[in-house]
């Protein structure tokens, strides 16, 4: 495709793809749109046009060749060696969603494609569904790890849950800076930057990240953050026992949560079973919950000192 297309006639392709024959609007030189037709990447006739889903690549196979006009464009792209269509895949994922009823179900996802409206399996109540706000991509990483563990495959479960948390860390990071800077200024990309550098750079273990948050979100360590809202972790604590006796909470999340992702990713240990992928999985659930507190936390204070500050006398 390289040497047939001329790099300058392929960038002003790209920049008209939405005029081009990439999405609907290409037709061969001298002949009609309307009685075009070409085989597709199936052997099938079908009108010369992609849909939106697709992309065009380089191929190794036969599909089709010839001189073809890009729309407004104007300018012909001879196509000598073969092509072929890719489609694109999208993420999926699912989310719970609580009935009035009290039926918990799951909403499947599939990108950014958002359902408008899901009906209980129980009751057949219609439920409309605002789309979620925060981390969407955490959210769509842990739940990908709920489904992980309902199929049964453990080790990716664990994989997925620890993900999800290191996801949610580096964002409420980065958007907490951010916030703060408004104040003055409106951030850069400079400013993400340097802040995506500290980041990597600076806060390099999963604990020193733990204490990095939950100094920018509540001004306390972790462990103290956790000590003044044990609320948060009813759960673990009714399903782990041992976890009420942990000298540092920090580090029980580190230890039964985190070394054994490591063990996985770093040593290929993809042998877990079921109680480990289940532990993990809470775990991460809890930790989910506790950055959540934090955000909350965060968010009253700036209220707060908004509110002072714009009382009169």
């Amino acid at each position: 495709m390289t040497d047939a297309v001329s790099s300058q006639a392929f960038r002003r392709w790209k920049d008209n793809r939405s005029h081009s024959v990439g999405f609907g609007g290409g037709h061969k030189t001298g002949q009609s749109r309307k009685s075009e037709r070409r085989p597709d990447f199936r052997g099938t006739p079908q009108e010369a046009c992609f849909e939106p889903s697709f992309r065009v690549e380089p191929s190794t196979g036969p599909l089709f060749q010839g001189p073809w006009h890009a729309g407004p464009a104007k300018f012909q792209m001879r196509v000598n060696g073969p092509l072929k269509i890719a489609r694109i895949h999208e993420m999926k994922f699912s989310f719970p969603v609580t009935c009035a009823c009290g039926e918990t179900f799951l909403v499947q996802v599939t990108g950014t494609k958002f359902p408008k409206s899901a009906q209980c399996l129980r009751c057949n109540t219609a439920i409309w569904l605002v789309e979620p706000l925060g981390n969407v991509v955490g959210m769509a990483i842990l739940g990908r790890a709920a489904s992980e563990m309902k199929s049964g495959d453990w080790t990716l479960a664990i994989v997925l849950a620890a993900m999800a948390v290191e996801c949610d860390l580096v964002f409420l990071f980065m958007k907490w800076n951010r916030i703060d800077l408004m104040l003055v200024r409106n951030p850069t990309h400079a400013d993400d930057e340097g802040w995506e550098k500290q980041w990597r750079d600076s806060v390099r273990t999963i604990g020193d990240r733990f204490e990095k948050v939950s100094g920018l979100l509540t001004g306390q360590p972790f462990d103290s953050f956790l000590s003044q809202n044990a609320e948060l972790l009813k759960n673990m604590y009714l399903r782990y026992p041992a976890s009420k006796s942990a000298a540092s909470l920090k580090y029980f999340f580190v230890k039964e949560f985190f070394y054994k992702r490591n063990r996985i990713v770093h040593f290929g240990k993809i042998d877990y079973q079921h109680p480990d992928a289940e532990m993990c999985f809470t775990l991460g659930s809890t930790l989910w919950q506790i950055l959540a507190a934090m955000d909350a936390h965060r968010r009253r204070a700036l209220e707060a000192k908004h509110s002072i500050g714009t009382q009169g006398p």
